[in-house]
């Protein structure tokens, strides 16, 4: 799927107002996850949502922070 990054806001970022322009900026900085790729064209940005393989859809991570010492 291609979304602009006004879209892309609207749908994945649902923690809180997120605006197009930090949509933006986040796609200069590369920091959008992997198979969200954006592309710079002529009118703008648009990100384009790759499929994830279908193993990886039930995969969990757990991470646990180091113990000092």
């Amino acid at each position: 799927m291609i979304y602009s990054p006004k879209d892309y806001a609207r749908t994945f970022c649902k923690h809180g107002i997120v605006s197009a322009k930090t949509i933006i900026r986040r796609c200069i900085k590369r920091q959008l996850p992997t198979n969200h790729i954006p592309h710079k064209l002529t009118g703008g940005w648009v990100i384009e949502i790759k499929e994830m393989p279908e193993e990886w859809k039930g995969f969990e991570v757990m991470l646990k922070p180091k113990r000092p010492g």
